[in-house]
């Protein structure tokens, strides 16, 4: 599972809530789900809270059966959770605003030891940096990250923040898991299935913090093959993509690209 938060530094970003996307398991009944027709620009797409799913069973199976046909949902934060990204925000502005000397000591280890990913990115967490910007990405556990300890509040703050977001995405995973598939009658997963993932969550997720550099002009911008060609008012500083893992939790935001491909129409 995986979980990410996205951060422009320098944008006025207003949060609305969590949009999170799923991969959702092909169960080999895909021809008998119901299919939207309609562009979804063109459709009234449903918003829950956390709190709504586990008081009320309408909002549950409101939530599973858009999840099954759409593979995003969107979510509003609580005060409390919206707190404590607010002041995440802000201790991350103090670490990407400072000399590259200092951000440059925390950043990550290679994580695999063999080549069995040869030709992967070996540095998966810590501190990077990749062409237009620089992302922070830690984890409640990993014994090789260090967390800086020299901005106050900071480690204190990405703690509560994580126990947070793992209880929303221990919450999502089970709900989806413990569903009926309709083909084989069976759970998604089973207990003991259901049991393995959720031991696996602490370690195997990750809050990415990202800081996207200014761009004046279309001039100023670097050419790398694998992204999409910018244009005078567009540039993506990524290539299109499908995040690994269970899910992605990301800030809604001003951010260009953070976007939904449309099914119906190809579009996002």
């Amino acid at each position: 599972l995986h979980y990410t938060i996205p951060l422009i530094v320098g944008t006025l970003v207003t949060v609305a809530g969590i949009f999170y996307v799923a991969k959702h398991r092909q169960n080999g009944n895909s021809a008998t789900k119901t299919k939207r027709t309609k562009p979804l620009e063109e459709v009234h797409i449903p918003k829950f809270t956390f709190e709504d799913l586990q008081e009320d069973s309408e909002q549950r199976k409101q939530f599973l059966e858009w999840m099954d046909i759409e593979g995003f949902s969107i979510f509003t934060l609580n005060e409390e959770i919206q707190v404590q990204v607010d002041l995440y925000w802000e201790l991350t502005r103090k670490f990407f605003a400072k000399p590259m000397e200092y951000k440059s000591q925390f950043k990550g280890k290679p994580k695999y030891k063999d080549d069995i990913f040869e030709g992967k990115r070996q540095v998966n967490k810590g501190f990077l940096t990749i062409k237009e910007k620089e992302f922070l990405k830690l984890c409640l556990e990993d014994p090789q990250q260090t967390i800086p300890d020299d901005i106050e509040g900071f480690e204190e703050t990405f703690r509560a923040l994580c126990l947070s977001l793992e209880e929303i995405t221990k919450y999502l995973y089970t709900l989806v898991a413990s569903t009926v598939d309709p083909s084989s009658k069976k759970v998604v997963h089973d207990k003991a299935a259901m049991d393995v993932v959720l031991d696996c969550v602490r370690l195997g997720s990750s809050v990415s913090m990202i800081d996207y550099a200014p761009i004046a002009s279309k001039n100023e911008i670097t050419q790398v093959p694998s992204r999409d060609a910018p244009t005078e008012k567009t540039h993506f500083p990524s290539a299109t993509h499908c995040d690994t893992g269970f899910l992605t939790l990301i800030m809604c935001s001003t951010v260009p690209a953070l976007q939904i491909k449309d099914r119906v129409t190809g579009s996002w």
